[in-house]
């Protein structure tokens, strides 16, 4: 607890992001991981693999450290490991940290944040769960909305908050209550922004799908929901609910 003080007391203060490429640092000296730390393992038995996360195997929850250790000349800043720990836009790490800052009220759980860059091909693993107190960044693959990619080519390009328009929905949300429905265990969003208010309305939730698998080339498309594969839903569940920052981001609107 005393670590996850330290890094709110750091964003509160420390922070200054712009929303740019990975050339401009920002000072987050007081929470350090080693430069290129792995992906965290999200499998059931920690003790036979500790290197990446994989879409195949059965993820579970890890709790994050309590703090980071290492030698303070050899570590970067928390934004640095997540940009070298994954593909994620350091647009979106920015918008996503600005976002964290300013509304920490609506943010109860700071151990993770999801981005989500809907822009990228679902081919790639584009689900970027975000561990705040050591930088490691899990990536799986997800699915978007059908009508988001009317074409199927695996681009999303068009997005709604209509109820029906079985599209998904872009910005910040917050991460709620679990619930077992049709897809098992699932966990709800609420939007943060006026683009994504219905989603709740919508049922638009985080849920396992057999459509999400990375022997495709493509995934399926969902009717709207951030659907990731049935082998991870249950680790990213248990890292994410009851209030994780979730942000779907897209270069071009964002």
């Amino acid at each position: 607890m005393a670590f996850l003080k330290n890094f709110v007391f750091a964003v509160m203060i420390g922070l200054t992001f712009v929303a740019c490429g990975k050339s401009q640092k920002v000072n987050l000296d007081t929470v350090m991981v080693p430069a290129g730390a792995p992906e965290e393992d999200l499998s059931v038995d920690t003790s036979t693999d500790t290197s990446t996360a994989d879409d195949n195997r059965d993820p579970a929850s890890i709790p994050p450290a309590d703090t980071a250790s290492g030698d303070q000349g050899s570590m970067v800043s928390l934004r640095e490991a997540i940009l070298n720990n994954s593909d994620v836009s350091a647009k979106a790490v920015d918008n996503a940290f600005n976002y964290f800052n300013n509304n920490q009220s609506k943010i109860k759980n700071k151990n993770y944040m999801v981005i989500f860059d809907i822009g990228q091909h679902s081919g790639k693993k584009r689900f970027y769960m975000i561990n705040l107190k050591t930088g490691a960044v899990t990536t799986m693959h997800t699915a978007h909305g059908k009508n988001s990619d009317a074409d199927n080519d695996g681009y999303a390009s068009d997005f709604s908050n209509v109820s029906g328009s079985n599209k998904s929905s872009l910005g910040f949300m917050v991460t709620a209550e679990t619930y077992i429905g049709k897809h098992g265990e699932s966990l709800k969003l609420d939007g943060l922004e006026s683009r994504n208010s219905n989603v709740r309305a919508r049922a638009i939730v985080v849920h396992g799908a057999s459509y999400v698998n990375p022997s495709l080339s493509k995934m399926g498309r969902s009717f709207g929901c951030p659907a990731v594969a049935d082998a991870n839903i249950k680790g990213v569940i248990a890292n994410i609910k009851n209030g994780a920052l979730f942000y779907i981001f897209n270069n071009k609107y964002d």
